[in-house]
């Protein structure tokens, strides 16, 4: 969400890379900015045209004060600038060249004071870049307090989020094992501790936690049901016939995690 243009910023992806692990990085992937006042589209750009086949499996979007979108991708890590009218897009970081596709990179995405914090599933680790310089240079966000140095915050990281009731101290990170808590004391993000975890409610259904969101003071977790896809005739996946789509209420869990935390 480009807040201070009243815009919402939506991304349109082509599902084999992550139906094939990276293997299969091909097809289109659209961002779009829709205006939310005229209800208009400000752009539409294809990454496809700038990642021309070396990487793919772009996710979440982050915004810089001025408009500038940050597109992550997966397969393997990238990282693309959209500039704020949406008429150039250029490679801000990528992988080594010798990075195969298949090799599951940075996957959330999270924009603040300046820099962005990201979660990377290769590592296991949160990396943090400055967004104001002309290329990327990730720095990997260094684990204090009881964290052990080489800890990993999980494994098949997605979504990540910082909740704005916590200004910025606090970001969750989705995974296979649900969401986990993440602080950084000073909120800089140089270094960060592992407080906690919240279980996946949904994991017996075949639910992932996917990303997080709050609205107004509570904090809810997204669960996709990727089990629900179907095979076509032609091989490609069709959706499933699930109505239910549950909104994870966190916000108690989430609060004694921290107080917890808190008093240690």
């Amino acid at each position: 969400m480009d807040a201070p243009r009243n815009r919402l910023a939506i991304s349109i992806n082509h599902g084999a890379p992550f139906e094939t692990g990276g293997k299969d990085i091909s097809g289109d992937s659209f961002i779009v900015a829709l205006n939310l006042e005229s209800g208009k589209e400000d752009y539409r750009v294809n990454l496809a045209k700038t990642s021309k086949g070396r990487y793919g499996g772009f996710q979440d979007i982050a915004h810089a004060s001025d408009g500038t979108a940050f597109v992550v991708g997966t397969y393997p890590t990238s990282i693309l600038r959209i500039n704020p009218n949406g008429d150039k897009v250029d490679e801000w970081f990528a992988s080594p060249l010798n990075k195969t596709s298949t090799t599951a990179g940075f996957t959330g995405i999270v924009p603040h004071n300046g820099w962005l914090v990201v979660s990377d599933d290769e590592s296991g680790k949160l990396f943090r870049l400055d967004m104001t310089k002309e290329k990327g240079t990730p720095e990997e966000v260094a684990w204090t307090g009881k964290t052990e140095t080489n800890a990993r915050v999980g494994t098949a990281l997605d979504g990540a989020f910082l909740p704005p009731k916590y200004s910025g101290m606090i970001l969750l990170v989705n995974c296979e094992q649900g969401t986990v808590v993440v602080r950084s004391s000073d909120t800089e993000w140089k270094q960060a501790e592992i407080i906690g975890t919240i279980a996946n409610k949904h994991a017996g259904d075949g639910g992932s936690a996917t990303c997080t969101s709050q609205i107004e003071d509570r904090v809810f977790v997204v669960t996709e049901f990727f089990g629900d896809a179907k095979k076509a005739e032609n091989g490609t996946t069709i959706v499933g016939s699930r109505v239910d789509f549950p909104l994870h209420d966190i916000t108690d869990e989430l609060e004694q995690i921290v107080k917890q935390a808190t008093k240690v």
